[in-house]
């Protein structure tokens, strides 16, 4: 049937037509789209970009694969046997990973090979042609040890699966390929400052009073490895201290914790069980030239009470003293189990004025606090510790510095009835002049982005609605964070 053809072709055209002038306008949709990318449209502190992320990663990361400070490792000598090539971007912005393997075959694992086509260069052997390959991109944390350990520190970390979302800042696992086997001394202790000289003692062993490195074992006795490298704790002799037994762990960026809660975690074990009173401090602090400045702090005695407080007096040496101590309730066990470790937590928010520690996920204690002189802010892990036994080391395995979001919030939607229009702005009036509640989030409130909240912003947002003027600035129209406003936001039920 010939005209039946003519038809059913004619039909078939014109669906392609349809389909290729689809296609033309997507185009020229993504063209004025990439001409319209620029610098602003990032948020300052993530890099997230607005729109389209695969624009993004196309036309503003992309050139950076050239950029001449990517650095790649094909063999130890860069202190990372993993073969990565990873770009030293600033801290907290995103980051392209790439890495090459050549795979080689492992016993029983030929079937697996040939199900993708990867066969031994000679029957029965291990080495391959194949070729493995990946890009990746990812947001870039801090970290000051990278070339000391090779690591790269992943930013958000969720904790548990589906929690809060958080932003490491700071973190050493203490994974060190160039360690002395003998001393425990490395070539460099990257960004950590210790309070003592590590220096070998007698017949050139560990140091007598002071921090080395120790090879980590698990329980079975097998050498521990982390990130394709050796793991070791941070050991500590028994006998050390008071004085000088301590180390810092310091931040790139200063932290606030008025603004979202700050909290600190370290790894730990005791060489014996039931040691004589061997104690620990975990110290959040403000750190300049010449002393640290206490902002909060635990005190944990092994089998004793636990102790936090707030504040205390300049530290130069030795533990923190002064300031105001909350209270002591319970005790953590620390393990002494060698390869296990007793996580410790220690968790500064300042908006809500408490402190908490925990021990192995465990509450031990969470306590509110009153005036506090001065701010929130801390650039700088302590930890303090003493040994008050000779044969009862204290062993660090790992410390980090995690920070969590401030509350999202969309700019103008004042009495969070989740729509935007005249009403937020008489609610604002009426806050401001009729003694009407507060807006749910006074962040919010903030239409204009100057950091008050007052009649200004109620006449920015009317003319917004109804004169054409400019839109509130981010985080606007949908939710975002906003990390350099003051004012607080108890509540904002749209983005939670």
């Amino acid at each position: 049937n010939a005209t039946g053809d003519r038809e059913r072709v004619a039909d078939e055209l014109h669906v392609a037509e349809s389909r290729i002038s689809d296609l033309e306008a997507k185009q020229a949709g993504l063209r004025r789209e990439i001409a319209g990318l620029k610098e602003g449209d990032l948020d300052p502190l993530f890099g997230w970009y607005q729109g389209d992320m695969a624009k993004y990663v196309r036309d503003v990361l992309g050139p950076k694969l050239e950029d001449p400070a990517l650095t790649i490792f094909e063999t130890d000598e860069g202190g990372n046997f993993c073969g990565t090539t990873r770009s030293l971007l600033p801290p907290a912005f995103l980051m392209i990973e790439q890495a090459e393997f050549r795979p080689t075959l492992v016993p029983g694992g030929e079937q697996a090979a040939a199900y993708w086509g990867i066969e031994p260069t000679e029957p029965g052997g291990t080495e391959t042609e194949a070729v493995l390959r990946w890009c990746r991109i990812m947001l870039k944390g801090d970290d000051d040890t990278f070339e000391d350990d090779g690591m790269w520190n992943p930013p958000i970390d969720v904790l548990p699966p589906e929690g809060p979302v958080e932003n490491l800042w700071s973190r050493d696992p203490f994974v060190r390929e160039g360690v002395d086997g003998a001393t425990g001394l490395p070539d460099t202790w990257g960004a950590l400052r210790l309070g003592c000289v590590s220096e070998p003692g007698p017949d050139n062993t560990p140091p007598e009073l002071c921090w080395y490195f120790l090879r980590e074992f698990d329980e079975q006795g097998m050498p521990m490895i982390e990130d394709c490298q050796a793991d070791h704790v941070l050991a500590l002799p028994g006998g050390s201290g008071p004085d000088d037994s301590w180390f810092d762990l310091p931040l790139a960026h200063e932290l606030d914790g008025g603004k979202a809660a700050i909290r600190a975690e370290v790894e730990v074990r005791l060489q014996e069980p039931d040691g004589p009173g061997s104690r620990l401090q975990i110290i959040l602090a403000a750190v300049d030239a010449q002393e640290t400045h206490p902002v909060a702090w635990a005190d944990i005695a092994d089998g004793g009470q636990v102790n936090a407080g707030v504040n205390g007096d300049p530290v130069i040496a030795g533990p923190v003293t002064g300031g105001t101590s909350l209270a002591q309730k319970g005790f953590v066990p620390i393990s002494s189990t060698e390869g296990v470790y007793t996580r410790l937590e220690l968790i500064l928010d300042g908006a809500a004025r408490r402190i908490t520690i925990k021990g192995d996920g465990d509450v031990i204690l969470s306590d509110s606090f009153d005036a506090f002189p001065g701010g929130f802010e801390v650039n700088a892990l302590r930890i303090w510790a003493e040994s008050a036994g000779p044969s009862n080391g204290i062993y660090v395995n790992e410390v980090a510095v995690y920070q969590g979001l401030p509350r999202a919030f969309v700019r103008g939607e004042i009495n969070c009835d989740g729509v935007m229009d005249i009403s937020d702005a008489i609610a604002l009036l009426g806050h401001l002049f009729l003694g009407d509640v507060p807006p749910c989030c006074r962040a919010a409130s903030d239409v204009n982005g100057d950091g008050r909240s007052d009649i200004s912003d109620a006449v920015s947002f009317l003319s917004f609605l109804f004169l054409g003027q400019s839109p509130p600035p981010l985080p606007f129209p949908s939710c975002g964070l906003d990390w350099e406003t003051d004012l607080d936001c108890a509540d904002f039920p749209a983005c939670s």
